[in-house]
């Protein structure tokens, strides 16, 4: 049996270098997730430069939720920025304004400016949406022209409105 000095020591040096990379391999996630989020926001930004259209508040669509009525100061919007995958499908980006995606206040009490998306795929709902980016996978989509549409909603799920208007985008995509 080692002596108890032999092993205090072993002892020692086993939790000094589980401590040490137990905090190389946290400060190695904060470098990494503050890069990428770097690289997503540059990558937003290059994308937005090339989108043209305007149009956040106003698509007078039928929906199945009820309204959530805010004033034009209050309201949020969104730009929906859609774009092919290199490997496959399509990604959405979310540009909004005067909003913040609160996954954990979903069916909760509605907090005017909170809440999540809801996709739509030509006409039909598809579910929820819980930040700014989003993958569809190609194999949703049969060949043709497609209409992706966005709708932000309160934590009780109504659909944010101005002046009777959904707050909404919408973007066509050919699948070929």
């Amino acid at each position: 049996m080692l002596p108890i000095k032999v092993l205090s020591f072993v002892l020692l040096i086993v939790g000094l270098v589980a401590g040490y990379l137990i905090g190389y391999s946290t400060t190695s996630q904060k470098v990494f997730q503050q890069t990428n989020n770097a690289n997503v926001e540059k990558l937003a930004q290059e994308m937005m430069a090339d989108h043209k259209h305007t149009h956040n508040v106003g698509h007078e669509h039928m929906h199945m939720h009820e309204p959530f009525e805010v004033s034009e100061e209050q309201a949020p919007s969104v730009d929906l920025v859609v774009f092919k995958d290199a490997k496959d499908g399509w990604n959405l980006y979310l540009d909004t304004k005067n909003f913040k995606f609160t996954p954990g206040n979903v069916n909760k009490e509605n907090i005017i400016g909170e809440g999540h998306a809801h996709l739509y795929i030509d006409g039909d709902k598809i579910g929820r949406i819980y930040s700014n980016w989003y993958h569809l996978p190609a194999s949703w989509l049969e060949k043709g022209e497609h209409k992706i549409k966005i709708d932000l909603t309160t934590n009780d799920h109504k659909t944010y409105s101005v002046n009777g208007k959904e707050v909404s985008d919408e973007e066509t995509i050919i699948v070929e």
